[in-house]
C-alpha cells in the first residue's frame, strides 16, 4: 500500500490535518487528501527557466482537449481590478479527476515578452498570463504521467527579453499560517541617484552606463587608495615637523609648502579617478 495513503482516517480529521506553514486559506493538500484519502506526491514547474514562462491559457487549453478538463470546476482565487473592473486571477486549483491536481500559483500578465510560438494573447496590448509556479499533486502510479505532463507544459511557453542583470529577492512573509517564503525577480537594478540629475535622459544614460563601464578590480583600487591616504598623511606630518623646526631656528622656508601638499594629496586620487 502507498505510505501515503489514509484510507481509514475520517473525513473530519482529513479536513482539519495540519499543514505547518501552508500560506493558503484553503489547503491544496487538504483538497487532495479530502479526495483522495491520501498524501499527494508533488512535482514542480518552475518559470523563469531558460528564460521559458509558462502561459496559463495555452496550458488551461491543453488540459481541456486532453483531460476533458471543465474549467468551471476549478478553485479561483484573485484580487478586484478596479481599473478594469474584473478580476484578477492570482491562483487556480484544477483537479483532472485522475489522481492528479495542478495549481498555477502567483500567476501575472506580463506583456514585456517574446512569442517564438505565436500563442494567442490573453489581452490586446500582447499581455500573457503568466504562472509563476505550478505545483503538481499526484498518487505515485501516476508518476510517468506526470513527468510527461510537465515536459508538455514547457512547450507552451513564452520567453522572458534576452538575458539582463538579474537577481531573485527572498523575502520571508507572514500570514495567519505561519512563515513562507515568496520570491520576486528584479531585472536590472536602476541606479537611482543617476535620476535626480539626469531626469527624463535617466534610462538611456543608466543603459550606456551599465554597458560601456569597464571592469576592474575594486579591492585593488581600494588598497591603493588606502596606501595613497597613509603615504599622504605620513608624509605631511613629517613636512610640518620640519618647518617647526626651521620657525624655531628663526629661518623661513624658501619655498611655501601649499603647493607641495595639493600635489601630494591628489596625486593618486586623480589617477585613480581617470
Amino acid at each position: 500500500m502507498y505510505v501515503g495513503a489514509l484510507p481509514n482516517i475520517s473525513m473530519e480529521a482529513l479536513v482539519q490535518f495540519n499543514i505547518p506553514g501552508d500560506r493558503y486559506a484553503m489547503s491544496s493538500i487538504r483538497l487532495f487528501l479530502s479526495k483522495y484519502h491520501a498524501l499527494p506526491c508533488l512535482l514542480t514547474c518552475m518559470s523563469s527557466t531558460d528564460r521559458k514562462l509558462l502561459h496559463v491559457t495555452t496550458i488551461l487549453e491543453y488540459l481541456c482537449n486532453e483531460f476533458k478538463h471543465d474549467l468551471n470546476t476549478d478553485l479561483i482565487t484573485g484580487n478586484y481590478n478596479s481599473q478594469t473592473n474584473q478580476m484578477d486571477i492570482g491562483a487556480r486549483f484544477c483537479d483532472l479527476k485522475n489522481g492528479i491536481m495542478l495549481e498555477f500559483q502567483d500567476i501575472y500578465l506580463n506583456p514585456g515578452v517574446l512569442n517564438p510560438n505565436q500563442l494567442k494573447a490573453d489581452k490586446s496590448d500582447d499581455g500573457f498570463s503568466i504562472a509563476q509556479t505550478i505545483t503538481i499533486y499526484y498518487l505515485p502510479h501516476q508518476m510517468t504521467s506526470v513527468s510527461e505532463l510537465c515536459k508538455s507544459f514547457y512547450k507552451m511557453i513564452v520567453l522572458s527579453p534576452e538575458p539582463s542583470i538579474t537577481f531573485t529577492l527572498h523575502m520571508v512573509c507572514r500570514n495567519q499560517g505561519g512563515y513562507y517564503l515568496s520570491c520576486i525577480t528584479i531585472k536590472k537594478p536602476l541606479i537611482t541617484d543617476l535620476a535626480l540629475y539626469y531626469g527624463n535622459d535617466f534610462v538611456s544614460v543608466h543603459e550606456k552606463i551599465i554597458k560601456n563601464y569597464p571592469y576592474f578590480n575594486i579591492e585593488q583600487m581600494m588598497e591603493i587608495l588606502f596606501d595613497c591616504i597613509i603615504s599622504r598623511n605620513k608624509n605631511i606630518l613629517t613636512y610640518k615637523d620640519k618647518i617647526c623646526t626651521s620657525v624655531i631656528t628663526n629661518t623661513i622656508a624658501k619655498q611655501h609648502h601649499t603647493t607641495w601638499i595639493k600635489e601630494l594629496r591628489h596625486c593618486l586620487e586623480d589617477f585613480i579617478q581617470k
